[in-house]
């Protein structure tokens, strides 16, 4: 009987710890990209972490009226809260516009 309650135990802190690292980035990521400079011609593209895990991240970004595509590969998002910076561009077109097109994150 002591092994059978050992055991379960042993399998909920298992399940437990695996269920954390199973984490899900949407829940805890916000991703923005914001427009930048004098003439709007360049962009920024920045995360909230609203969570205390550690990522990392690519993200595609687009821009119009060009439709040129960014990627930002890799990029590490630190486990604390506050917007961090993840890429961007200067120097584009006047007036620029700007989406976050896709993330991906582990």
């Amino acid at each position: 009987m002591k092994t059978l309650v050992i055991t379960v135990l042993a399998l909920m802190v298992a399940t437990t710890s695996f269920a954390e690292d199973k984490k899900d980035y949407r829940q805890d990521l916000e991703f923005t990209c914001d427009v930048t400079g004098s003439d709007r011609d360049g962009f920024d593209v920045k995360v909230e972490n609203r969570g205390s895990h550690d990522w990392h991240c690519d993200v595609e970004v687009e821009t119009s009226p060009s439709g040129r595509e960014y990627a930002y590969r890799n990029r590490p998002v630190a486990g604390r809260s506050g917007r961090q910076n993840i890429g961007g561009e200067a120097g584009l077109t006047k007036n620029l516009q700007c989406r976050v097109k896709s993330v991906s994150c582990r």
